[in-house]
């Protein structure tokens, strides 16, 4: 129920009787009584109104079904008069939706848009990664169990060291190790593991 207050004033003017007020005073008086008695009967209205929403929604149903064929053919006949009325009724919502709620629909868009670019960083990532491995030699038959690994190891399968990821490539770099003869996945390895051991295994 909305919030209602009288200030002092508002009391001093309904304690008061009409007929020793001015005719100005009477009319401020008046207000603020129907208002009081607007709030005062706010959750008796409001029931009432419920109820006579569902009595109507049921007699509009019954109507509905007992003038369907009837409601048909006029539609048809409206459409036909006004082809472009319920375009140009759509087109008036999408206006007013745009300029009431731009703000919001531009938070919406922003949330969207960030999490779309997101998805697609990891997508194109993961990606590139493949690419990179299947040119390299990498048997790509259980690449989803080779990546998921790749990206929960934290440090050096040798030397224990913690790898790091970055465009700059540094000893600590993560670095995904195989064999050169069958393409089989062995290690997750820093650089400079992976730099040591030889090339013709």
């Amino acid at each position: 129920m909305p919030e209602f207050r009288l200030t002092p004033f508002d009391m001093l003017l309904l304690n008061t009787p009409p007929s020793l007020l001015k005719d100005e005073t009477k009319k401020i008086r008046k207000r603020i009584a129907s208002k009081k008695n607007y709030y005062d009967n706010y959750e008796t209205r409001k029931i009432t109104r419920d109820s006579k929403k569902e009595s109507r929604k049921e007699y509009n149903d019954e109507y509905r079904v007992k003038n369907a064929d009837s409601l048909k053919e006029k539609r048809i006949i409206f459409n036909e008069e006004n082809p472009n009325y319920w375009k140009e009724v759509s087109q008036r919502y999408r206006d007013n939706q745009r300029e009431t709620n731009l703000e919001e629909f531009l938070k919406k868009n922003n949330e969207y848009s960030k999490k779309s670019y997101i998805k697609n960083y990891e997508n194109a990532i993961k990606n590139s990664r493949r690419k990179a491995w299947r040119t390299r030699g990498l048997n790509m038959d259980n690449f989803e169990e080779i990546y998921k690994r790749y990206l929960s190891t934290t440090h050096c399968d040798f030397c224990e060291v913690k790898l790091t990821e970055g465009k700059i490539r540094t000893n600590t770099t993560k670095c995904m190790d195989h064999s050169h003869i069958t393409g089989e996945f062995r290690n997750i390895l820093c650089c400079s593991c992976n730099t040591k051991l030889p090339r013709n295994t």
